[in-house]
């Protein structure tokens, strides 16, 4: 049985009893209910390998993103790398769902705060300062024998070969900070506590 039933009739709101025969729900005043709550029971192995698999999955989204990070500024890095820490954020939040954890948006301590906020002031300004490098370009091309930044169909600006080479580290560079500050504030979400 369901640990809450609400029938409404009319203007009046009435609450079925629970299985015990014990009230589900007290009047506190003509507009405020409150109810008496039996904690659902999940399977609570099943429960826990879905928290320990999610946060796994956040663990190793953000260690692919430090490393994709740190990559950019060494080498060049192919964009379609970014897809594998965006599957491990996607697979966390799935395994939070079969989960069935309800501890959303908890308060995080100072510190695991404070690291959130630098983490996405971090991406933030990574973003900024590819948008203004690139001066809005969403693609490069080759036209006519010379290098050119595009947006769309548009071309914004010639380009040099070593812009060229660069500009799919500087888009993999943003989305592995944003990926990157999704995994941590996903670890601080999905702490393995009691």
């Amino acid at each position: 049985m369901f640990p809450i039933i609400i029938e409404k009739r009319g203007y009046r709101t009435e609450a079925i009893r629970n299985a015990d025969g014990g009230p589900l729900c007290r009047m506190k005043s003509a507009n405020t209910i409150s109810f008496r709550l039996r904690e659902i029971t999940y399977n609570r192995p099943v429960q826990r390998f879905f928290e320990r698999l999610g946060f796994a999955f956040c663990i190793a989204a953000g260690a692919i993103c430090v490393v994709l990070h740190v990559a950019t500024f060494v080498t060049v890095v192919p964009r379609m790398w970014i897809f594998l820490p965006f599957a491990f954020i996607f697979g966390a939040l799935l395994c939070s769902k079969a989960g069935g954890s309800d501890r959303r948006f908890g308060r995080p301590n100072t510190r695991a705060g404070l690291l959130a906020v630098a983490l996405f002031l971090y991406a933030v300004l990574t973003f900024v300062y590819v948008y203004r490098t690139t001066g809005g370009a969403s693609s490069v091309s080759m036209l006519d024998g010379k290098y050119v930044a595009m947006d769309k169909s548009h071309v914004i600006r010639t380009i040099s070969i070593q812009e060229y080479q660069m500009f799919p580290n500087l888009w993999a560079r943003v989305m592995s900070a944003w990926i990157g500050m999704m995994s941590a504030v996903g670890l601080l979400q999905m702490r393995l506590t009691e």
